[in-house]
């Protein structure tokens, strides 16, 4: 398949990940059943992991959702742009959904900006964390697929913001 001047190919099924969703949801419920958690959704990719995500969760919840941009092509970089939080979060139990940890920089920001407003407790889910070396050592706590370095697009990520709308994870041939 091509994506502007990419090639990809198919990498994770919609169903391998439907599996790994529901799997998640159920260590969700174990951990946050009956405290009323705060589910951030970093947009713009990990809106479609999150809707499929939120709706495995069986206790009360709140959403809220937080734009930041670190991707310029298919490198992350230096963070672009940040919309903060707009909800009371002291003490309350905060659980981001991400699309992707590649360098880390991105949830490292969360976590500082978050860690202002004094939340109970900071969970981290990603649908994918690369396998590569962070010299911030930051890791999702709950991971859909680790990925070795390869760029991917599909289930809510992009390339140049086209194919979120894919079912599964398509990755760049080499």
């Amino acid at each position: 398949m091509q994506i502007q001047d990419l090639q990809f190919e198919a990498y994770i099924s919609s169903e391998k990940i439907q599996e790994r969703v529901l799997q998640l949801g159920i260590e969700l419920n174990k951990k946050f059943a009956d405290q009323d958690p705060i589910f951030i959704i970093v947009l713009n990719g990990a809106f479609i992991f999150a809707a499929d995500l939120i709706r495995q969760f069986n206790g009360d919840c709140e959403t809220i959702f937080t734009r930041i941009k670190s991707y310029t092509g298919t490198v992350s970089g230096e963070i672009q742009t940040f919309s903060g939080f707009d909800h009371k979060v002291n003490n309350r139990n905060i659980i981001f959904i991400e699309d992707i940890i590649d360098t880390g920089k991105t949830i490292m920001h969360l976590f500082k900006e978050i860690e202002k407003l004094n939340p109970a407790s900071v969970t981290t889910i990603a649908l994918l964390q690369k396998n590569i070396h962070r010299p911030n050592l930051i890791k999702a706590d709950l991971i859909g697929f680790e990925i070795p370095n390869v760029f991917v697009v599909g289930y809510g990520l992009d390339y140049e913001e086209k194919g979120r709308n894919l079912a599964g994870i398509w990755v760049e041939k080499t």
